[in-house]
């Protein structure tokens, strides 16, 4: 009997926290590194800093990015307990940019990077 509360008492907790972070896994290092393809783009163009046709997004294990629309820069990655963050680090026409955004990565999808989450415009990562 003392067995059975046990294991409700862990599969409440652990659904406690798949709810509180609205399915959010967190990241690890590994999981971030990829080829990541821009989706919902087509929506009414709202930012600059994110492109608005098809694209692809190179995250290198190295911190080192790659895009047509961003070009060759680098990234940085704040792991948090509910959410992982990202800073996109480039340079375009006017200098030295940059995008800071998080990622999403919900049970049973591939992991995205935000870019509107109103539109919901993001990259999704490719197996």
């Amino acid at each position: 009997m003392k067995r059975i509360a046990i294991k409700i008492s862990g599969v409440l907790i652990v659904l406690i926290f798949i709810l509180q972070c609205n399915g959010n896994i967190p990241l690890m290092k590994n999981d971030i590194a990829g080829i990541y393809i821009n989706k919902n783009y087509q929506k009414k163009i709202c930012c600059i800093e994110s492109p608005h046709k098809p694209d692809t997004l190179t995250l290198k294990l190295d911190r080192t990015l790659s895009s047509n629309f961003f070009g060759v820069g680098t990234y940085k990655v704040n792991y948090g307990i509910f959410e992982t963050e990202i800073e996109l680090h480039y340079e375009n026409r006017n200098g030295k940019a940059g995008h800071y955004t998080y990622f999403v990565n919900r049970l049973f999808e591939q992991p995205k990077i935000i870019m509107n989450a109103d539109t919901n415009h993001y990259f999704q990562k490719m197996e």
